[in-house]
């Protein structure tokens, strides 16, 4: 096969091929270069074809270049449609260049097409090449495209010139505005480093319209913070406080709760209220009730007044044994109504009814009251207040 390539390619030179000043030219009198093939049979006899002309020419320079459609090819393979048309003078890349138009309708311009010939239909042509969007933007497209290249079915990806990406979305509308901009779909990350955070690490937060940014993480929890919560149990190295032994807890949590001066047990924060009162960290003191003392209650005196009253009393007298002596009538007394003549009032003469009132002389009364609380044993105040129930954690790492 190889032979018979040889003598087709023999014959063609041999009948078509000319020779000038060390040029080989096929279709050509004119050679540009070592080797040129005019493919249109329409290059002029004289002078440098036109990009037309071009359009349809093979070359290879003394210097090992490949041109295809133009003549002084500026890379190891110059591909173009634009002739000798480029603005590059040296390239400091070594290998191909691609020079065509872009246009933003359908984003075509110079690129490639990746074909797999066995992959699924639907799947088996990729395309990858510079265009522009409508805005005139020039960017990498990267596009999945129909098998036989008549459209594209989902753009992938559009790398700009101003170093923006744009994932999916499309690029006439929703060119890449960041310099990742997902336009379609999600992102995802598998997997995440096990590094320790430090303090100046920012958590990364997305605005209204989605861009990403970071923000300052609150201060981390140190050991010993105490927090409520509505957590039920342990979380995150936050240990609930109720009052559990230490022993239940991992090494590293124990050797943390000892740091802050627990014994056997955590303190249990049941019912208990946060109090910086001078005692032993985790203590528990007082309680919810209180029972007043008799120096607990105002200092009040009780007192008052009684009413004093001559009575209407009368007495039938008469003389006694005795001088300034009188006696209770009907039968002898030894009670004396007075003792002078001064203080008693009447005449005292025998059978002599004394109409006048006796006066009584100045006297005190004594008051006893009743048991303030009625006599029963006495009650414990409740002193708590109203509450809101939560849980309390102490942290102490993991």
């Amino acid at each position: 096969m190889k032979s018979q390539i040889f003598i087709l390619l023999s014959l063609a030179v041999s009948s078509h091929a000319y020779s000038q000043t060390g040029r080989v030219g096929i279709n050509t009198e004119n050679p540009q270069n070592t080797f040129h093939i005019d493919g249109g049979k329409d290059n002029p006899l004289t002078g440098t074809p036109s990009d037309a002309q071009q359009a349809n020419d093979i070359i290879i320079t003394n210097d090992g270049k490949i041109g295809i459609g133009m003549t002084v090819p500026k890379n190891l393979l110059n591909i173009s449609k634009k002739g000798n048309a480029t603005g590059i003078v040296t390239p400091f890349v070594d290998g191909i260049t691609i020079t065509a138009d872009t246009n933003s309708p359908g984003w075509s311009g110079p690129g490639l097409y990746l074909e797999g010939a066995n992959a699924t239909a639907g799947q088996k042509l990729f395309k990858l090449n510079y265009t522009r969007n409508t805005a005139g933007n020039s960017f990498l497209n990267f596009q999945a495209v129909a098998d036989d290249a008549s459209n594209s079915t989902r753009q992938i990806m559009s790398v700009y010139h101003n170093g923006n990406v744009g994932i999916g979305g499309n690029p006439n509308t929703t060119p890449a505005a960041e310099r990742l901009d997902v336009v379609e779909g999600n992102v995802r990350v598998r997997t995440i480093n096990t590094n320790v955070g430090a303090t100046t690490d920012k958590a990364v937060v997305a605005d209204a319209t989605g861009v990403l940014k970071t923000v300052s993480l609150p201060a981390g929890a140190l050991i010993g913070d105490i927090k409520p919560g509505f957590q039920t149990g342990d979380h995150s190295g936050w240990v609930r406080l109720d009052g559990r032994l230490k022993s239940s807890l991992s090494a590293s949590q124990q050797t943390a709760a000892t740091s802050l001066g627990f014994g056997t047990n955590l303190p249990n924060a049941t019912n208990s209220y946060l109090s910086q009162n001078g005692t032993t960290l985790g203590s528990i003191s007082s309680a919810n009730t209180k029972v007043i003392n008799q120096n607990n209650l105002p200092n009040v005196t009780l007192g008052g007044s009684t009413n004093t009253v001559q009575p209407a009393i009368r007495y039938d007298i008469k003389n006694g044994s005795g001088a300034n002596q009188a006696q209770i009538a009907n039968g002898p007394s030894v009670i004396f109504l007075a003792a002078d003549g001064t203080n008693g009032i009447g005449v005292y003469n025998d059978d002599v009814v004394n109409n006048n009132i006796l006066s009584q002389n100045s006297h005190n009364h004594t008051i006893t009251t009743e048991s303030i609380n009625g006599g029963v044993i006495q009650q414990a105040l409740n002193i708590q207040p109203q509450t809101m129930s939560v849980n309390m954690f102490v942290y102490l790492g993991q």
